[in-house]
């Protein structure tokens, strides 16, 4: 998981995972925001990623994290059953497909969801990621704006979420809030 300031910062390394993973053969998924999809796709192939020969083999997916979680989210928290089916049969058959490649993933839902106040919702997604994870045995990279985390009061809500992840990779104006 890693902090960021700037959308700019943030692709760079997202991408950089993303294509460490794809150069080697493994499969990527990417839920990001419309806006960052473009963004992702230059980013990969500044790095020497085939994008379009990787997207017309599936190896590299690419999902927009509004639609997304409008797929499995219920009554303002994420409905297991229907995170299982949406994104549980994806992380499923890419990396059944691509196996033994580890499958790594991005995924800008849990921050959408911190951003448009909904707190609770985004560490139940981090849950059922992290199970998926577990059962899956993939590399997933998630993020989350340091605005989110300024005020003093937003300490246990920082606490919680670094207690969701094994890593955490904090970035110039967040390094303060890691230590």
């Amino acid at each position: 998981m890693q902090f960021y300031d700037e959308t700019v910062s943030l692709v760079q390394s997202a991408g950089a995972y993303l294509a460490g993973g794809l150069l080697r053969g493994c499969p990527a998924i990417v839920i990001a925001e419309e806006r960052r999809l473009p963004l992702f796709q230059r980013q990969l192939e500044s790095m020497g990623v085939d994008v379009p020969a990787a997207l017309a083999s599936r190896r590299l997916i690419l999902l927009d994290a509004r639609e997304t979680l409008s797929r499995f989210m219920v009554d303002g928290l994420p409905d297991e059953r229907s995170f299982r089916e949406v994104l549980g049969t994806l992380v499923a058959g890419t990396s059944e497909i691509w196996h033994p490649a580890r499958l790594h993933a991005y995924g800008d839902m849990v921050d959408l969801l911190w951003a448009d106040g909904h707190s609770a919702a985004a560490l139940a997604l981090e849950e059922l990621w992290n199970d998926l994870a577990h059962r899956h045995g993939f590399a997933l990279f998630c993020a989350y704006s340091a605005n989110h985390f300024k005020r003093d009061e937003q300490r246990a809500a920082f606490d919680a979420v670094c207690h969701q992840h094994g890593q955490i990779m904090p970035i110039d104006g967040a390094r303060s809030m890691a230590s």
